[in-house]
């Protein structure tokens, strides 16, 4: 989950390319752990993550909340908040590229997660498609929404000559 350049900025530049769910409302029963943050928490850790970022001179976008605010859509809250805890908690001079990777350490797999990786492990190799070995591994998912998890296994679950379009059309966060 390595990212070209400052992952503050690219986090955000990513979000712009569209989300597919609305952000849950606050309040209310405990959700899913699989579901995104609430609209309130997902701000907050935005206005923190930007204005450490801005407060860096990292690489971020003026529009940094906003695109913040879509991607957290995509990130279950507890992914979403380690990655911002991270972002926040670095020295200026720290490179906040290895937040995700850091969050995905410390995260177990949701059962979406591993229906990902059993489709993965079996329709790759039964398709022809070339993989890592890291590539099927619910670790590759693992920050995601059980929404976005379930979405890409579907893509698998397509035809062989379809996979790769599928998997291209999804606007994956990192």
């Amino acid at each position: 989950m390595k990212l070209p350049i400052a992952f503050v900025g690219v986090m955000f530049a990513v979000a712009a390319c569209g989300t597919r769910t609305e952000l849950p409302v606050d309040g209310g029963p405990e959700r899913d752990p699989g579901e995104p943050s609430s609209v309130e928490e997902a701000r907050t850790l935005c206005a923190d993550a930007c204005a450490h970022a801005w407060g860096c001179g990292w690489d971020a976008p003026p529009d940094c909340e906003g695109l913040c605010l879509d991607l957290s859509r995509d990130f279950r809250a507890d992914a979403f908040r380690a990655v911002a805890a991270c972002i926040t908690g670095l020295d200026c001079g720290a490179n906040p590229d290895d937040c995700p990777d850091r969050a995905a350490a410390a995260l177990d797999p949701l059962p979406s997660h591993e229906a990902w990786s059993e489709t993965c492990l079996e329709r790759l190799p039964e398709c022809g498609l070339a993989h890592d070995s890291g590539a099927c591994s619910p670790r590759f998912v693992v920050l995601y929404t059980n929404d976005l998890a379930d979405d890409l296994a579907e893509c698998l679950e397509s035809d062989c000559d379809r996979i790769e379009d599928c998997m291209q059309r999804k606007p994956l966060p990192l």
